[in-house]
């Protein structure tokens, strides 16, 4: 085996015998005009199943119908994958329609400010997951929890109908992520009980170049480069809408959020949170770019069975450079800090001190203590390997239109 193949995460895996006999029989259904496209109207009759809310979605979820027009044409799910993304939508469409309905029985929820929420940004696998973690130790700040990003509103069941069944859901999740997605565990970890990004309130929108990473839909990611400020901030209205539900429930200290999907969107957030403060993560892009690949190549096997590595590389690279044009120039030096990863890497407390002076936040002994202790403990050692050749680029290609990072 040469160097380069030693150096590649992403094979093709087959899928579990049991996923191969239900690919199989909707094979058959297909071929016999039995099988359904996934529609606006299906997604949102789950989603009132779901949630028990009868009432219908909000005209301005525009991004539904062109998202589920290129996976139809475009994404070349197997049955399987259609279901798992039938469910994800649903789930999606529910967390809407119950956000909306807590605000209307609750409506001191919507007086809820959000002040002064520091956001983690940068290109996907750039550090951003550890630097949030890392901020989100900090006895004074409010981090969001894996179970809030995936149901904002509470998940009351039970006979009595006083138990949040958020937490026990949340790492049934898990365990059907590491059996499906074959080699998450591998690039991004996922564990209950622990911060995690707020990429799933942005989906929650359906305005959200997150489903990119799931299948491919170059249709819905050229619609979205195509919206306007305006139509960027009522996302942005939605997402801080679902923040309030959830301070409503569990109010604290400043809000400590991450997602690489607000390069995508940095002018509009800052519209919408203007006292926000943001730190962005850089990264070497001979790095960033086959991680990224790999990444999407991965998630995407749990949908398909028709992963190009060379087709991801290509259409890839445009979507980061967009995200990076994006964000160039937006705020300023008080507004934004830049963070390179090596920095991060060489002196983590430092690093996060930094940030903490930057911004003008408080960083206790007891804030330091939880750094240290964490550190001491992470055992966690990334076995990610990934390599430009495997999905058809070129490194000096790649530093032309990415820069040095």
């Amino acid at each position: 085996m040469n160097t380069i193949q030693q150096h590649r995460t992403y094979r093709a895996r087959h899928p579990r015998w049991p996923i191969r006999a239900f690919n199989g029989i909707g094979l058959l259904a297909r071929k016999a005009g039995l099988a359904r496209p996934l529609t606006p109207e299906r997604v949102w009759r789950d989603a009132q199943l779901l949630s028990g809310v009868s009432k219908a979605a909000d005209d301005e979820v525009e991004g539904l119908p062109v998202l589920t027009s290129s996976l139809n044409r475009q994404a070349e799910l197997h049955t399987f994958g259609r279901f798992l993304f039938r469910i994800v939508l649903a789930n999606l469409g529910r967390n809407h329609l119950e956000v909306r309905d807590y605000l209307e029985k609750h409506p001191e929820a919507a007086r809820q400010e959000i002040t002064r929420p520091v956001f983690v940004l940068g290109l996907p696998r750039t550090g951003t997951t550890l630097v949030h973690k890392l901020l989100a130790l900090n006895p004074e700040a409010r981090p969001l929890m894996i179970h809030e990003t995936f149901w904002p509103a509470p998940q009351v069941r039970g006979i009595w109908r006083k138990r949040d069944c958020r937490r026990g859901d949340v790492r049934m999740v898990e365990r059907l992520m590491r059996r499906f997605v074959r080699g998450l565990d591998e690039v991004h970890p996922m564990r209950a009980d622990e911060p995690e990004e707020c990429t799933w309130l942005m989906a929650n929108t359906f305005t959200c170049s997150v489903f990119a990473l799931l299948g491919r839909v170059p249709d819905y990611v050229a619609w979205l480069s195509g919206l306007d400020r305006p139509r960027w901030e009522r996302v942005y209205r939605d997402y801080r809408r679902q923040l309030q539900v959830l301070q409503d429930q569990s109010s604290g200290g400043y809000w400590v959020l991450k997602s690489p999907v607000h390069m995508f969107s940095l002018p509009a957030l800052l519209s919408v949170f203007p006292d926000a403060r943001v730190v962005q993560m850089h990264r070497d892009p001979l790095a960033v770019v086959p991680s990224c690949c790999s990444l999407f190549a991965v998630v995407r096997s749990a949908f398909s069975n028709a992963i190009h590595p060379q087709l991801i590389g290509h259409e890839l690279v445009p979507l980061l450079c967009e995200m990076v044009r994006r964000a160039r120039s937006c705020g300023d030096e008080r507004q934004i800090l830049h963070v390179q990863y090596t920095d991060l890497v060489r002196d983590k407390l430092g690093t996060i001190r930094r940030i903490h002076d930057h911004f003008g936040l408080a960083f206790s002994p007891a804030a330091e203590a939880r750094l240290l202790e964490y550190e001491a403990q992470d055992r966690y050692r990334s076995t990610h390997r990934y390599d430009l050749a495997q999905f058809g680029l070129d490194p000096d290609d790649v530093l032309e239109r990415l820069g040095e990072g």
